[in-house]
């Protein structure tokens, strides 16, 4: 911008409002023949230069930082990678499914897991990893984003939930926990509703259905690896059941739940409450999703 003005600040004639203006732009846009303008502007650039110097020494400290920064955090992403992988040969079982894992899914889920590194969240990722080698379309997309953002105590409350579900199948099978969210701490511990709603927004749990039960078509319920058909007694019957959604089924048989005995004893209470009886099924085959 020097020599957009140059005007001589000595020049005989010049009104004060021109001075004023001259002094206000002056730093910015005015080159003049003020005698100590010379010395100012050596004396800026001296300064310029050493401010540039500076500059340059900080780009190369911010640069070194950076470049550490970027350093460590690859080197936490390969371990949390490696130990991963490695916990994963743990789950895998005798055979496998001979059609190859998407490559996509593979880099998605490279992508998704590289930042844990809790063991016990490592060890859910590495039984994903199995799974999807196991049996190739496994684990969506979407069960990959979800676990993501899933903490461990997330995590341990989705193993609580598994452990009391159960299969419902008429039409279609469901999975999931009939009354939960009751007051009955003795049987549902941490099941309450506040709960429910934090599986609901993770994704996990679809909240507050329901299920019926119609002399008018069979329905069979699937226990602790046990089917059973359901006798009804009554024309129909209508129980609360807070359904898996598709991606809680995908976790469903990885969540390392456990059959709670004593909400499978309430269970069998209240089903004979609705006036329901269970016959078990001598011949039957386990739909393979969990551990009911």
């Amino acid at each position: 911008m020097n020599n957009l003005i140059n005007i001589n600040i000595e020049s005989k004639g010049l009104s004060k409002t021109v001075i004023k203006l001259i002094n206000t732009v002056k730093d910015i846009v005015v080159t003049c023949n003020d005698p100590n303008y010379i010395e100012r502007k050596a004396e800026a650039k001296a300064k310029a230069m050493v401010i540039k110097a500076e500059s340059k020494e900080a780009k190369k400290d911010i640069a070194l930082r950076s470049q550490l920064r970027r350093q460590t955090l690859d080197m936490r992403r390969q371990s949390n990678i490696e130990a991963i992988t490695n916990r994963a040969i743990g789950f895998l079982p005798d055979s496998v499914n001979t059609d190859p894992v998407d490559e996509d899914w593979v880099y998605q889920f490279y992508n998704s897991c590289q930042d844990i590194g809790n063991e016990e969240m490592q060890s859910l990722w590495a039984k994903i990893l199995a799974g999807e080698v196991t049996k190739p379309k496994s684990f969506s997309s979407r069960t990959l984003n979800i676990v993501k953002m899933l903490h461990k105590d997330d995590a341990n409350l989705f193993s609580e939930f598994c452990s009391y579900v159960i299969g419902i199948e008429d039409d279609e099978c469901v999975y999931g926990c009939v009354n939960a969210g009751i007051d009955k701490k003795d049987v549902y511990h941490n099941m309450d509703n506040l709960t429910l709603f934090h599986l609901s927004n993770l994704g996990l749990v679809n909240p507050s259905a329901a299920i019926m039960f119609s002399n008018k078509k069979k329905t069979y319920i699937y226990l602790d690896k046990e089917k059973y058909q359901v006798n009804i007694n009554n024309k129909q019957s209508t129980l609360g059941i807070e359904i898996l959604t598709d991606v809680g089924v995908e976790l469903f048989p990885i969540s390392g739940a456990i059959v709670n005995e004593q909400y499978k004893k309430y269970l069998l209470n209240l089903l004979d409450k609705h006036k329901l009886s269970l016959e078990k099924v001598s011949s039957h085959k386990i739909p393979k999703v969990g551990i009911i």
